[in-house]
């Protein structure tokens, strides 16, 4: 919560500078995209940069808050990989992967992917997979019927809440449990997020930083080292011991492109989630909702009308939620964890 509100004020203070010192027709809202994309991801963004469309605010919007979420992803992964390299040669990492004892198997990668039978067992794990997203897109419809408001809720978020309705209905069923092979749901849910990264390429528009090309290199350029800052150093004062480097980590991606790419990098440090990093960045960005839809749903809109109360909330948020993180981060060490 912390960093998504470090984000939010570092995306409008930056923004506020650079209108002041270049000028020309940026908006105040510019600086609520950074962390739609950079927390929330392509969908988020694009659904935020729609609202300021919509209402005439900004041109552009929307392909501002996809370019966004592209650098988010690629500083997320990029930044992410040159951490674990410097931790894995120090040492930080709770599993030791120094090149010298890592075996060679870890060094050269498989030589072998897959067998012909397991055509099958994919299929319906894609199948399940799919059967998530179309519900999701069912409630999501559903949803509108009921209130245009919901338009500006993205199919992930409809997703996410139907497939936890899914797992609390079902977790005592084991045959249908045992119908769901993990392992192959995240390495779907890995091959995903490849393409995504291309499609998120390909998608960028040139256009945007002709026009937005100095804000956008500003802006991205603060919130990333924000989002360091508040994951190392930060989170020392916060986060257990256990498991401490891995978490830190999980979030740095996780902020710098939704929850995938911080589960992306767990899995190069910490493969066999030995440690309790996945649990604590998979609940974080569950929690995550009830500060970020407020932003996507609610300020997209009010910071067109009432930007100081946005900014001034938001730095209300920070301190509430930086202070509750360090006193139970406090109680935690107190009691050696």
């Amino acid at each position: 919560g912390s960093i998504h509100q470090a984000q939010v004020i570092i995306g409008l203070s930056l923004t506020f500078l650079v209108m002041l010192v270049v000028g020309g027709d940026l908006k105040f809202g510019f600086g609520l995209l950074p962390v739609l994309g950079f927390y929330g991801g392509h969908s988020m963004a694009i659904a935020g940069g729609v609202v300021l469309e919509d209402a005439g605010y900004m041109a552009g919007a929307s392909d501002v808050g996809a370019t966004f979420g592209t650098i988010g992803m690629l500083c997320g992964i990029i930044w992410g990989m040159i951490i674990i390299n410097k931790a894995a040669e120090s040492g930080k990492t709770t599993i030791k992967m120094k090149r010298e004892e890592l075996p060679k198997s870890m060094l050269t990668g498989y030589y072998a992917v897959t067998a012909s039978a397991t055509l099958d067992p994919l299929a319906s794990q894609l199948m399940m997979v799919g059967l998530m997203v179309f519900c999701g897109y069912i409630l999501r419809t559903v949803l509108m019927k009921i209130n245009p408001f919901f338009k500006n809720l993205p199919l992930f978020a409809c997703c996410l809440i139907f497939s936890a309705i899914f797992t609390i209905c079902t977790q005592k069923n084991e045959k249908i449990n045992n119908l769901i092979d993990r392992q192959l749901v995240v390495r779907i849910s890995g091959t995903a997020l490849e393409y995504m990264i291309v499609a998120a390429l390909a998608t960028t528009s040139l256009e945007v930083f002709a026009s937005y090309g100095v804000a956008l290199v500003v802006v991205s350029v603060g919130v990333a080292i924000g989002t360091y800052v508040f994951a190392f150093i930060v989170g020392q004062y916060i986060l257990p011991k256990n498991g401490r480097f891995e978490t830190e980590l999980g979030l740095f991606g996780q902020c710098c492109g939704v929850l995938a790419t911080g589960l992306l990098l767990l899995k190069v440090v910490d493969p066999d989630f030995k440690t309790n990093a996945a649990t604590n960045i998979t609940s974080s960005s569950t929690l995550g909702y009830t500060y970020q839809l407020q932003y996507t749903l609610v300020f997209m809109a009010l910071v067109m009308t009432k930007p100081l109360f946005v900014y001034i909330w938001s730095w209300g948020l920070l301190i509430l939620l930086l202070g509750l993180g360090i006193f139970f981060g406090k109680r935690m060490r107190a009691r050696g964890e």
